[in-house]
């Protein structure tokens, strides 16, 4: 092959080598950019992700806590319910000291407003006083009545607010979902932007090696 001949197809190599260089290191500029604005975009995001999930976790905590009440009040219900029971058996009577005052009242207005007989009317006094005797006797009875309707209303109120807390939880992840799977592609993205980025860095590398080599033997 004659020297000129040589010379041109060295040229043109080193040429083409030239722009394979190019090309490579523009690949590897751009996604050094790409990746300094997904990472840019991936601290914003990861602030807003970590509110997020503190938003959540206090929305969940909340819930879990009304959950907890309620479990407790259960449980002290429960064992004023067993106090009930043994006082009733106590005391010989079946009902709650609550209807025993209406009863009375109710005897109490009969004997007010109905004509009875002195026999009738007798009897009727007679069982008034046996149930006054019944209900005086159980104040205690009626103190953990009233106990076990507090906390009956404290554990509906307890359900209702856990309730809540768990709608208002299940609705945040439900606006929120977006954001985080956002974040989670941003995060892959930039992975692979840098491997990408690592991979145009090697090739630019070899291209500007072979370069520099054939650009050297053209010179001797």
């Amino acid at each position: 092959m004659a020297l000129h001949e040589e010379i041109k197809q060295l040229k043109e190599e080193l040429q083409q080598l030239h722009q394979e260089k190019e090309k490579w290191y523009k690949e590897k500029e751009e996604l050094r950019k790409q990746i300094v604005d997904s990472i840019s975009k991936a601290k914003s995001f990861k602030g807003e992700k970590e509110e997020l999930t503190k938003k959540a976790d206090e929305l969940k905590n909340l819930r879990n806590l009304h959950n907890t009440n309620v479990k407790q009040l259960i449980s002290q219900i429960k064992e004023l319910n067993k106090e009930k029971k043994k006082q009733l058996q106590k005391l010989g009577i079946k009902t709650d000291p609550t209807f025993l005052k209406k009863e009375i009242d109710a005897l109490e207005f009969k004997i007010e407003t109905e004509a009875l007989s002195l026999t009738k009317e007798k009897e009727v006094m007679e069982k008034i006083k046996r149930l006054k005797k019944q209900f005086n006797e159980s104040a205690g009875l009626k103190e953990v009545s009233d106990k076990i309707d507090v906390l009956s209303k404290s554990i509906e109120e307890e359900k209702n607010k856990a309730e809540e807390a768990h709608k208002k939880y299940k609705d945040f992840l439900k606006e929120n979902k977006k954001d985080f799977k956002e974040y989670l592609h941003l995060s892959k993205s930039i992975t692979l932007f840098k491997k990408k980025q690592q991979q145009a860095f090697q090739f630019f590398v070899d291209c500007k090696k072979k370069f520099d080599e054939l650009n050297l033997k053209l010179k001797e």
